[in-house]
């Protein structure tokens, strides 16, 4: 089992960083100059951290770039800043947390009279039904029913593709093969793991390749797959 824990959370560091680089270019086209160069320094300084592991850290700092956004009243943009934390709060496991965020985003909107065409708002009520499916499956999985887990999963899935939200997509998939490795059905197991390889290689990330690949080994090595597992 010792590959489990050293490829458990690597993955999810990677592709929260993708959500990092795509977002922040979305609300700082809102906000004045001023703000924005201070909330990018945060921001950045957040996603520094977050590439450590250090995220604690990383979301003091993400908090501080949107009490930057929300002094300077530019609160569409403190809107904006939540949608993705919601995102990261996903990556943590925190799955509630998550859509009690994202839900008071769609009801302030109205309020600040923000624009729900844009970008990062148009979608919300498809995102949140991802999200409850996510958080249905992942608590299905901690009460080891995986069969109804991995049904919940794969809606979440299909809503985030159909999103184009490739990197919750991606953790999904990566989620899935865990339950399927964990329930020893390492074949299905592989599917996941290797799709995640082709992402990750799609995205030219190192790390989700090293997830990826210690996973499949795993499951190689658990099927008595040695003459596969030496040639990997």
């Amino acid at each position: 089992m010792f590959f489990i824990k050293p490829f458990k959370f690597i993955l999810p560091i990677l592709f929260i960083l993708l959500i990092f680089n795509n977002s922040y270019a979305q609300f700082s086209r809102k906000s004045n100059p001023d703000s924005t160069n201070e909330a990018k320094r945060s921001f950045e300084e957040g996603q520094k951290l977050f590439s450590h592991g250090e995220i604690d850290l990383a979301l003091l700092n993400l908090q501080l770039a949107r009490k930057i956004l929300e002094s300077s009243k530019d609160m569409c943009s403190v809107l904006a800043i939540d949608v993705w934390i919601a995102k990261i709060n996903v990556f943590q496991g925190e799955y509630q947390l998550a859509i009690s965020l994202l839900e008071n985003t769609k009801s302030l909107l109205k309020s600040y009279d923000c624009s729900i065409e844009t970008s990062d708002f148009k979608d919300l009520d498809e995102l949140l039904d991802g999200l409850y499916y996510h958080s249905k499956g992942m608590d299905l999985v901690s009460q080891s029913k995986t069969h109804d887990a991995l049904i919940s999963l794969e809606k979440a899935r299909n809503i985030y593709q159909e999103l184009g939200e490739e990197e919750l997509r991606g953790l999904v998939i990566y989620q899935e093969g865990q339950a399927y490795r964990d329930s020893e059905e390492y074949e299905k197991a592989l599917l996941c793991f290797q799709q995640v390889l082709q992402l990750s290689d799609a995205l030219d990330h190192l790390g989700g390749k090293m997830s990826a690949l210690g996973n499949i080994g795993y499951c190689y090595a658990r099927r008595g797959n040695m003459k596969k597992l030496k040639t990997f």
